[in-house]
């Protein structure tokens, strides 16, 4: 039996969250954003190291470091596809191997990481927060009830986890700005 990590986003918000194990409550990064003069995000993990810092210079590509390397543009480490209307990024770990983040456009595609040796089944999936009514035996009167968010990780997911939890942080950062932009322009 495979042994998934669930990770629950508290608050909802993927740049400024504690990000726990929903097993046991530990937290395993915590993810803070300073607005000064320039906006920068930093994610630790449970040690207190920092693992990944992101400068936002909208409307520029942002800059990211991934723990003591040096900064980079995100489009270098995060690979956006050359193909039209294919919304996926790719990125490589330290040894190598590939992995693409796929479900990224404002449709209701789950957002999914798949390894470059297997493409049917996903190492991460991220579950948006929602809301479902329940009932019970004993109070059939159905009541809302709030899902919290979650990036579900599975053994192969949690052998690169830094890169998973940030890599999926920009990019749900990434999508959420370009939803808002849209609703806003609906209005």
């Amino acid at each position: 039996m495979s042994s998934h990590l669930n990770l629950i986003l508290e608050p909802d918000n993927p740049y400024n969250t504690n990000i726990h194990d929903e097993k046991d409550g530990r937290i395993l990064y915590q993810v803070m954003t300073e607005h000064g003069q320039e906006i920068v995000t930093k994610v630790k993990n449970i040690e207190g190291d920092i693992i990944a810092c992101w400068q936002w210079r909208d409307p520029r590509p942002d800059i990211i470091a991934l723990g003591t390397g040096q900064p980079v543009p995100l489009g270098a480490w995060l690979k956006k596809s050359m193909m039209p209307f294919k919304e996926s990024v790719t990125f490589e770990d330290g040894i190598g191997r590939h992995f693409k983040w796929k479900g990224l456009g404002t449709a209701p595609l789950p957002l999914e990481l798949y390894s470059e040796d297997n493409k049917k089944h996903p190492i991460a999936q991220f579950v948006k927060s929602h809301s479902i009514f329940t009932s019970s035996p004993t109070d059939p009167s159905p009541s809302l009830q709030r899902v919290q968010a979650k990036l579900l990780v599975d053994e192969r997911g949690q052998q690169i986890l830094d890169l998973v939890v940030v890599s999926f942080l920009v990019l749900e950062k990434n999508r959420r700005a370009i939803e808002n932009a849209t609703t806003m322009v609906g209005r």
